[in-house]
Parts: C-alpha cells; structure tokens; sequence
C-alpha cells in the first residue's frame, strides 16, 4: 500500500493571472504592500474558501486574504454532500454556495436497488466563484507560489514577504510517511443531451458496472433534464489515475443506458485520500510550527469517502 498522496488533478479553464476582479478596492493597496490582512489563507480550495465565505457574513469587518498557486480559486470540482451531514444552522449560511439540491438519491448495486429520502446537494466551483466575485468575500491574488509560512508572514517563491495579522495553510496534503493512504479515483464529464436522458435523482452509487481497478462504480448528477454529470469512480490501492479508461468506462455507461449526448462542457479528475492507518501527532509535526492547518493539509476529511466539505463546514464555523 502507498502512503503518498498526490496533488489532485484538475482541469481548469485559464483566466487572467495576477490578482482577480473579486474584490477591486482591494488589488490596488495589495500590488504595492500598503494592504495587510488580518488573516492571510494560503491556498484557494474548499476549506480556505469555506473559512473566508463564513469570515464575511459573521466578522465583515476582518480583512481576509486569499493566496492560491492556480490561476483561479476553487480548481475544477462538484462538491456534494447530504444535508445531515451538517447541522440545520450550517445548511443555512452555506446555502448561497449551493447550486442544485435534490430531496432524494438513488443507489444501485448486482442485487439491490434503493430509493433513499434526504436532501442531497452540489456546490461547484464556478458557482463559488461567482458568490465570491458578487459579495466581494476577500482578496485573492492567483498565479503564486509560496516558498515557506510562518505564524504572521509568508514568503513567497519571488522573495516577497506577505505580512499578516495570522496565516492559516490549506495547501492540500503533499504526502506523509505517517499515513498509509488508499485512494479514491475519479473521471467526471458533463454533458448536454438532445433529449431529456430521463435521470429523475442522483444516482451516488452504481456498481452494477465491470470492477477494474479495485472496486468501481459510476456517479450520477442530473443538473436538469438535458444536463448530466457522470464520475467513473475506482476505489484502490494505487494513486495513479487512467483518464483514457475512465472516460472509455463513461462511454460504456452512456450507451448501456441508452443516453444520448450532443456536448461534454467539461471534465474534471480527483484522487481522494482514503485514510487507513495513521499517526495524527507524527503527521501534524510535519508542518511549520505555530502555523493552523485546514482541509487535507489538516487531514480534515472522510476517512472512507475522502470528502472534505463537512470537516471544511466545522471548522469554517
């Protein structure tokens, strides 16, 4: 079993480097160092996202910085979650972020077959992104590389010093000899459909397909009736992810259920860690001292499903 967990691949459509237009008023002050933030987040995924989105609606008045080595926050992903994953009052301030809620799911395995109640719903990046741009949540520079953190500075891989009032690192986990770690692969595309494809629910588990590579299984979200996204899913013991198999398993899918697509607008790809064993002390002595930690660079997620959005909602709160 490998213990080390890669970066998760992503695809992303490229906008304009620098500092984005989500907050203007604050790019200028930024560019010339006369901006400092009381809180610096280094890294632009879920967690730090989370944290900045809660930051504005209960402590406005907190200047929040947001340093992400992509050219864009938030990556490519379709976060999903169950309602009772979090509490009613975390339901409430998350909901802006949430794009497409369903009151029931389906899962499908050789021999059962199950309709379950319970509201299921999907946060995407680019409705992020946007609930970002149009509340002006904080600022962001993208397109940097970060050389080191400590308790008040980061410093950067051109030899800027960032200054802040406290600096939270959510860079992703970059692999540990402390965890042993199986994995969580995926290929996600999204396609438009001439016809409606008939996919009444969220289909979360099909394992009525071959097994390769593990166990595997497809993932069903009908955004509406003419959208779908579909995730070839392969729980194993290797991080190394074939696209070209996964999409051809998404082929396989579509025709066996006699859906037919025009347009894929877009595909993503994941590694999801899988936590087996561990030593929780010996992994967070890895990181700079003084410095909290968020998301996978905390090892805040599911142990079984990899999913961090729940732990990122608590610790957000």
């Amino acid at each position: 079993m490998t213990t080390r967990l890669p970066v998760r691949a992503v695809t992303v459509n490229r906008p304009q480097e620098g500092i984005c237009d989500e907050t203007p008023a604050l790019a200028s002050p930024m560019t010339t160092g006369a901006f400092k933030p009381d809180l610096l987040l280094v890294g632009g995924g879920l967690a730090n996202c989370l944290i900045a989105w809660r930051l504005h609606q209960l402590r406005p008045d907190v200047r929040v910085l947001i340093l992400e080595r992509g050219e864009q926050i938030g990556g490519n992903h379709t976060w999903c979650f169950h309602e009772t994953d979090i509490s009613a009052a975390q339901n409430d301030w998350l909901a802006p972020l949430v794009l497409h809620r369903w009151p029931d799911y389906e899962v499908r395995f050789p021999e059962l077959r199950r309709v379950l109640s319970g509201g299921y719903c999907t946060i995407t990046s680019s409705h992020l992104r946007d609930v970002f741009r149009r509340e002006g949540v904080a600022a962001i520079r993208t397109a940097v590389d970060v050389d080191s953190v400590a308790p008040a500075t980061v410093r950067l891989a051109s030899g800027e010093t960032v200054e802040a009032g406290a600096v939270i690192d959510g860079r992703g986990q970059r692999g540990s000899a402390h965890l042993v770690m199986g994995f969580q692969k995926f290929v996600g595309r999204e396609f438009v459909c001439p016809r409606p494809h008939g996919v009444a629910r969220p289909v979360i588990m099909d394992a009525t397909v071959s097994q390769q590579d593990g166990y595997r299984f497809v993932y069903v979200l009908p955004f509406d009736e003419h959208r779908l996204l579909i995730e070839d899913t392969r729980y194993s013991d290797g991080s190394e992810l074939s696209a070209d198999a996964c999409r051809a398993g998404i082929r396989d899918y579509l025709v066996s259920r006699g859906i037919e697509v025009d347009q894929c607008l877009r595909e993503e790809q994941g590694v999801l860690p899988i936590l087996l064993a561990g030593d929780p002390r010996a992994f967070w002595a890895e990181g700079a001292a003084g410095v909290p930690r968020s998301g996978l660079a905390a090892g805040l997620f599911h142990p079984t499903t990899g999913y961090s959005l729940p732990e990122g909602v608590r610790l957000a709160d």
